[in-house]
């Protein structure tokens, strides 16, 4: 899940394959034997007609079984979701199917039974309190929103899911074969990530034993560039502690490993909760808005001394809250690269709580630095971190934003603004049947064409025009909501 998303943004450790050492993530549980893990399947030991279509222009083989597209065994696409898959190490570019402002909404089907409504409560906790503090992601119970997750129980297998932020109400089925480690699995699907071993860079670390896997099965143990996506991966290489690795055994036929370490051995892989890298993943995709030491919160209970960076969207401005709670205690707060409002720096603060602000410069992030006291027997202190308001719309944008999203049949119109003759380019997605966008320019032309419209049809387009003096062209727009989700991208 290292990738993951994770949009999600990599980079790349290249390793000597003699030299090549496999993660395995600190703070995960003792791991079970492969043979008590029951790997998540959609339709378990059923196979089905191996199928490709094309999605964002690219080849994507699934496997069609009772009427389901499954993709990687556990995972179900729909028509809208089939551009959406991202891997754990590796984040597609494309940030519709990430949930907006990281908040996945979701729902409880009434046909759970209490024991699987806390199973589903007791990931989603888990969830939430494993990435808290250092990701933007967040999960909130629906109440009429109409992009969202229901927890359905189903008798398809032990867990299935789709991928990323479909649009719409999609699913996350579950049963009693499930274990809480299935549904942390499951969402980790939901909110964007695939599996491990789809990293590009895997055959550095691993061997796919293909002809010991599940007759039409091998194609779900290709990397993602094998099967035609775009993506990244994060550092440190893959991950056998993942939540979202599979197992040595997974999908065999004969009893023999599917997947081996170089050196031939096997592993166990595990689902008690997310590893390291995983939430690693986690923050790639969902990070937060603003950071200190890559956390919401930088905390000490003893005297001491710490310094940092503090990361944010240049032009945020940014809201410190300083406290040293407690006779005796105390903090002396030094920032660099930008202006506490309305004092200053440094803060002196004794046994209280201050707030000041600062607008982010242009790199994006400034250091600090502070010695605290905390006396023996009690008192703590801590530096909060927060947004007051946020930056600035991009230097282009529509709308005042980086993109244009409908969900719903819509005509509508609006500005896009950039510096005067900057190359704006444009991407129009309008994938999934029914979909269409019917766009107009004013006043300008397409880059290389003698027409300012443009019609896409259940396809993905992109054209560039140079912005005139004035620094804003007006466009209007015609969107059909089919069976999927659509958007305009500038940049």
């Amino acid at each position: 899940m290292k990738k993951k998303l994770i949009l999600i943004c990599a980079i790349l450790f290249l390793f000597s394959c003699k030299k090549q050492s496999v993660t395995d993530s600190s703070g995960i549980a003792k791991q079970r034997s492969t043979n008590q893990l029951r790997v998540e399947e959609a339709f378990p030991g059923q196979t089905g007609e191996i199928k490709s279509g094309k999605y964002y222009g690219r080849t994507l083989n699934y496997m069609a079984i009772n009427g389901y597209k499954v993709f990687e065994g556990d995972i179900l696409l729909t028509l809208n979701a089939q551009s959406s898959l991202v891997t754990n190490s590796t984040g597609r570019s494309n940030s519709l199917y990430r949930w907006p402002g990281g908040t996945v909404y979701y729902a409880l089907d009434p046909g759970l039974s209490p024991a699987l409504v806390s199973l589903v409560n007791s990931a989603i906790t888990y969830w939430q309190t494993t990435t808290a503090n250092t990701t933007n992601i967040n999960f909130v119970q629906r109440t009429n929103q109409t992009n969202y997750v229901t927890f359905i129980d189903s008798s398809i297998g032990p867990a299935s899911s789709g991928v990323g932020c479909i649009g719409g109400q999609q699913y996350i089925y579950i049963n009693s074969n499930c274990s809480t480690g299935n549904v942390i699995h499951e969402i980790g699907h939901a909110a964007g990530f695939w599996h491990e071993q789809s990293r590009s860079d895997r055959d550095t670390y691993i061997t796919i034993n293909f002809n010991n896997i599940i007759s039409g099965y091998q194609t779900q143990f290709q990397t993602y560039i094998q099967q035609g996506n775009d993506g990244f991966d994060l550092a440190g290489g893959l991950d056998l502690g993942s939540v979202m690795m599979y197992p040595s055994d997974a999908f065999s036929f004969n009893g023999l490993p599917t997947i081996t370490k170089k050196d031939g051995s096997t592993f166990t892989a595990q689902r008690n909760g997310l590893s390291s890298a995983d939430v690693n993943g986690v923050k790639f995709m969902y990070p937060l808005p603003v950071s200190i030491n890559g956390s919401r919160y930088y905390a000490w209970t003893h005297s001491g001394s710490g310094s940092g960076t503090i990361n944010a969207a240049p032009g945020s401005v940014v809201q410190l809250t300083i406290a040293a709670f407690g006779p005796g205690n105390s903090v002396n707060f030094t920032l660099t690269g930008a202006t506490l409002t309305p004092t200053g720096s440094p803060v002196v603060v004794n046994n209280n709580d201050v707030s000041r602000t600062f607008t982010m410069p242009a790199s994006g992030s400034v250091t600090w630095s502070a010695t605290y006291v905390t006396p023996t027997g009690g008192g703590n202190g801590n530096i909060g971190v927060g947004i007051v308001s946020a930056p600035l719309p991009p230097t282009v944008n529509i709308n005042g934003a980086s993109s244009y999203k409908w969900t719903q049949n819509t005509s509508t119109s609006g500005t896009i603004h950039a510096p005067a003759n900057t190359l704006v380019h444009m991407s129009f997605n309008a994938e999934g049947p029914g979909m269409s966008i019917n766009f107009t320019l004013s006043g300008v032309q397409f880059t290389g064409t003698t027409t300012s419209n443009i019609v896409v049809s259940n396809n993905f387009a992109t054209r560039t025009f140079t912005m005139p003096t004035g620094g804003s062209v007006n466009w209007t727009g015609t969107f059909t909501q089919g069976q999927g989700s659509g958007e305009v991208d500038v940049n």
